[in-house]
């Protein structure tokens, strides 16, 4: 029985590249949703005031309100 052959380290790199293009063409929606709360997280622990958290804060009450009303709605 043949020995498997052994990869290069670029070999290896542009396998992995490859793998994760590859996983996000086929998740494009998990990926659009990663980022999305990427860049809420990263906007909220390094670029905003006071007031844009106070905003924010008021979109999350109201949106967890809705969520609660939709769930009483259904059951």
């Amino acid at each position: 029985m043949p020995k498997p052959r052994k990869l290069t380290d670029k070999q290896r790199k542009e396998s992995a590249i490859n793998s994760v293009k590859k996983w996000e063409s086929k998740n494009k929606d998990k990926v659009n949703y990663y980022q999305y709360k990427s860049k809420a997280v990263n906007f909220i622990n390094k670029k905003s005031t006071e007031e844009d958290l106070i905003f924010l804060k008021n979109l999350i009450d109201n949106k967890l309100l809705e969520l609660k009303n939709k769930d009483n709605d259904i059951g």
